[in-house]
């Protein structure tokens, strides 16, 4: 998987990788002025931001900064490349459908740290192997991967602060949403319809991972 970082030239990209705060109801429902802070651009999911620096006047000066290869990650026919970066304070985060986690900088494109999650031999995956992206809050990213685990990374060092088994993928959940970070939570559903599971969204505690709450949909 590759990640190509478009820009207009004279743009200004900081960096500051401070860890991300936990971010409020009101901070994830503003439309996104400074970085992408949850899959959607905010809480409404509008995937708009109202940023006016790209015009029809000046579009055509957009134009390619760097371009990053994800160390193979996610590159086999099984894998789909569908994940929505977030970004904060000049860091990316983006995953793989491997489900191995990146966090790359904005400025130089340079990866910072790395995830890997050695997934499985998952046989229950109907329609390809993928993420469709990591929620971010309290100094960590959180991902779902596809053997059912939620797993929350240390957003300075990738490295792992807590997983939980939320759902087993041998009675056929997986997890390919993006999770989404509210309130001190973290919400994620499974799909695995085409193998008669029940859905459910699960919320877990974004410091222990310990879970909050079940809400059963079917």
């Amino acid at each position: 998987m590759r990640l190509v970082l478009v820009a207009m030239f004279g743009l200004l990209l900081g960096e500051a990788h401070a860890q991300a705060p936990m971010f409020s109801a009101a901070d994830l429902m503003q439309t996104p002025r400074e970085g992408w802070l949850t899959s959607g651009g905010n809480l409404s999911n509008h995937r708009y931001s109202p940023l006016t620096q790209v015009t029809p006047a000046n579009v055509a000066q957009l134009r390619g900064v760097w371009r990053t290869h994800l160390n193979g990650s996610g590159l086999g026919p099984q894998y789909s490349g569908e994940a929505q970066p977030l970004v904060h304070n000049g860091v990316i985060y983006i995953v793989t459908g491997a489900d191995d986690v990146f966090a790359v900088s904005v400025k130089t494109g340079a990866i910072l740290w790395t995830y890997e999650a050695h997934l499985p031999d998952i046989t229950t995956v109907c329609c390809g192997w993928t993420s469709r992206g990591v929620a971010m809050g309290e100094g960590k990213i959180f991902v779902g991967q596809l053997d059912g685990k939620l797993v929350a990374l240390d957003a300075r060092t990738g490295k792992v602060v807590w997983s939980v088994q939320s759902e087993k993928w041998q009675e056929g959940y997986t997890i390919t949403g993006a999770a989404l970070y509210y309130n001190g939570l973290v919400i994620v559903g499974a799909g695995g319809s085409e193998k008669a599971i029940r859905g459910r969204l699960k919320a877990f505690n974004a410091k222990t991972g310990k879970l909050a709450w079940t809400f059963n949909t079917i």
